[in-house]
């Protein structure tokens, strides 16, 4: 199936039956949940075991690691971390890429399926919606050059504005 024929495909399916696209949608959102809490779970186990604490404060330490305060600097609200803003998304890359690693090597198949799934969805996540917010950019676009933007005038046609004169 080709990935233009995705959208139409979905849309038809939602038009016939709304509410099962919704129950689906609902389900997969829960599903969604379930592994990525679960993958935060093998995790804070994985850091837990490694540093030979509890899982409470391996959690704790995550937390406080992870932890964003909101701050006013120059009149603007903004937030500020022990990470920077660059670094987080990496470290928890990193963090779920090592949990993965760690459960395959131990054979543990539910913990490698659930960092494995958090590691490609927290990939695929950003790809996915750079692409959607390109694609809907470029249906306002007026540039001839984008894809599904609309076809700028002829310059071969004249655009008269017409005014009535009230007597």
């Amino acid at each position: 199936m080709q990935m233009n024929a995705v959208i139409p495909m979905l849309i038809g399916i939602v038009m016939r039956a709304p509410k099962a696209a919704l129950a689906g949608f609902l389900l997969a959102l829960i599903f969604l949940a379930m592994m990525l809490t679960h993958a935060g779970v093998v995790v804070v186990g994985m850091i837990a075991e490694g540093l030979g604490i509890s899982r409470f404060f391996a959690g704790l330490l995550l937390g406080f690691l992870f932890m964003r305060l909101p701050r006013l600097r120059e009149g603007r609200l903004g937030t500020v971390g022990i990470l920077p803003i660059a670094v987080r998304r990496p470290t928890m890359l990193a963090l779920l890429a090592l949990g993965f690693t760690v459960h395959l090597v131990r054979g543990d198949a539910i913990g490698a399926c659930t960092t494995g799934f958090a590691l490609a969805f927290m990939i695929a996540y950003q790809r996915v919606k750079r692409l959607l917010l390109q694609r809907w950019a470029a249906s306002f676009s007026m540039q001839p050059s984008a894809p599904h933007g609309r076809p700028q005038s002829d310059p071969g046609v004249i655009d008269v504005e017409f005014r009535e004169r009230r007597d």
